[in-house]
């Protein structure tokens, strides 16, 4: 990601929308993302943001996030987040990938609307 200067906690803004998207059990792009950011950030450092929070929230017991962000143009997450469920060995290499993607979106789907938030919290990454 680099030294950006922000005026704003991005990674923690992606953060809250990523589990208000579970709650509301909905998907979002990249695009949506980007513009979350105001533009600051690339795909390429969402991604890196979306796998600090993933690893974040599974080292605690909680279904990790990325899954509600699709590739642009597919319905699937983008194959780093296919790579980083192989890492976790969250999936096998011979798995069906929309199998795979339908299993871990029940997962957040079903744990984060039973969450309630009693505010913003820093997270540490």
């Amino acid at each position: 990601m680099g030294n950006k200067t922000m005026d704003f906690d991005y990674p923690l803004i992606i953060y809250n929308e990523m589990v208000t998207t579970a709650k509301n059990k909905s998907t979002v792009d990249y695009e949506h993302l980007i513009l979350l950011t105001r533009n600051v950030f690339t795909r390429e450092e969402i991604d890196g943001i979306l796998l600090g929070h993933c690893i974040s929230d599974l080292e605690i017991g909680k279904p990790e996030l990325w899954v509600l962000v699709r590739e642009n143009g597919s319905e699937l997450p983008s194959n780093d987040y296919f790579e980083f469920l192989l890492s976790q060995q969250l999936m096998l290499p011979a798995e069906n990938r929309e199998e795979v993607y339908k299993r871990q979106l029940n997962k957040a789907y079903e744990y984060w609307p039973k969450r309630k938030r009693t505010g913003k919290k820093k997270r540490n990454l």
